[in-house]
């Protein structure tokens, strides 16, 4: 391991998993280590567990504490470049984390390492995961890091009510169960029919133990846009607003396949977002809107784009009146479905529109604003907010 490793991946490897370049290096060295039979088994666990049947899966992976490592092994840069992800976003954790989903409680423990003044609760509902979690932990000397037997999907959990600091679910919850089928080829419309019905079990049921002011980190295949929406939708109904600035994604290539998987920061309390906001993020995370932004030889685009946008509704413009005499300049920030828009005009004919997301609506005026603080000593300042007229 190079000297340039980081945190994560020297875990990792401390504890026993390896890297494959592909899936017949994997299966040749399970063959290898864990004979033929074994191999069998996992490879008629993963058949059902593609069919929507996990437990014959469970029972293959957490035969023991080393096949579930070595299992663990097929997803190694997936929980390296997690972790690098969680201990970068949070340099420090207080009180107590609970892990759901917490398998072989390879990342739980990671965390009880990372964090040795926090308490770490893992819950998973096979009980050989939970096995093999208290064995790794005992071999890791980990006195802060316990593990429990218990479905998410169901009310009571073995914990203490309002006790939990900051939940994570790394691939632990499956939204596809909780997603309804798409009605019409008009996202926006769905989201807004579909989106206050969704319900997720697991998260609501988490609103029980978690604190006022606690956190809920998930990251879990999303892999259409309304699966994303309906998912952010699903953590809103059950009071856990998004927090858009916090949230990112991540990528990785483990046996030869590289994916993509967002991790979504929500909080207890957090304002709820429209779904034109839930949408503009969804749009946003999945390529952005940088490149949709025309000016300087494209003015005509600009102006033509603008007028073309429709509904749309003047959230605040700003005139510029330059004291040299050298013209007008007009600064106007617009909302429109899913995008803010910042529209600059002139009595010079340039034209600029800029696009953000219509969750950044509030950063794009404030935005402005300090731009405007700028020209103060260049030029006389009017605000206007549809039709009236501010000299500020």
């Amino acid at each position: 391991m190079s000297k340039h490793s980081t945190e994560p991946a020297k875990y990792l490897e401390s504890v026993g998993l390896k890297k494959f370049r592909d899936v017949e290096k994997f299966w040749s060295y399970m063959e290898k280590k864990h004979g033929e039979k074994t191999c069998q088994n996992l490879d008629q666990g993963l058949e059902l567990l593609s069919a929507g049947k996990p437990e014959a899966f469970y029972d293959a992976i957490y035969e023991n504490m080393d096949i579930s490592l070595d299992v663990a092994s097929m997803r190694t840069n997936l929980y390296c470049k997690f972790l690098e992800c969680f201990a970068q976003a949070f340099p420090k954790v207080e009180g107590t984390l609970l892990d759901i989903g917490c398998g072989n409680g390879l990342l739980s423990c990671f965390y009880a390492l990372r964090y040795p003044s926090i308490k770490v609760i893992g819950i998973d509902k096979a009980e050989g995961a939970v096995n093999c979690a208290r064995l790794l932990a005992e071999r890791l000397g980990l006195a802060n890091a316990e593990f429990v037997v218990a479905d998410c999907d169901n009310e009571s959990w073995p914990l203490q009510a309002c006790s939990i600091d900051i939940a994570v679910s790394m691939t632990g919850l499956d939204p596809s169960k909780h997603a309804p089928l798409r009605t019409t080829e008009d996202l926006l419309a769905w989201a807004n029919d579909a989106g206050p019905d969704v319900k997720i079990a697991a998260v609501k049921n988490l609103t029980r133990y978690i604190k006022p002011t606690g956190l809920f980190i998930s990251v879990d295949r999303l892999p259409h846009s309304e699966d994303e929406l309906l998912w952010l939708s699903g953590l809103q109904n059950a009071d856990f607003g998004i927090d858009f600035e916090a949230s990112t994604d991540f990528s990785f290539t483990d046996l030869g396949t590289t994916e993509t998987l967002p991790v979504i920061v929500s909080g207890q309390g957090r304002q709820k977002a429209s779904p034109a906001d839930l949408l503009s993020f969804c749009v946003e995370r999945r390529g952005g809107l940088e490149g949709l932004g025309v000016g300087d030889k494209n003015e005509a685009l600009a102006e033509l784009l603008f007028s073309t946008i429709n509904p749309k509704s003047l959230i605040s413009g700003w005139k510029v009146t330059y004291h040299d005499g050298s013209g007008i300049a007009h600064y106007e920030v617009w909302a429109s479905g899913v995008f803010a828009l910042l529209y600059v005009w002139t009595d010079q004919g340039y034209r600029e529109l800029k696009f953000a997301p219509a969750y950044q609506l509030k950063s794009v005026v404030q935005n402005t604003e300090r731009q405007m603080e700028s020209f103060r000593q260049a030029a006389a300042l009017s605000r206007y907010d549809q039709d009236l007229l501010t000299v500020v």
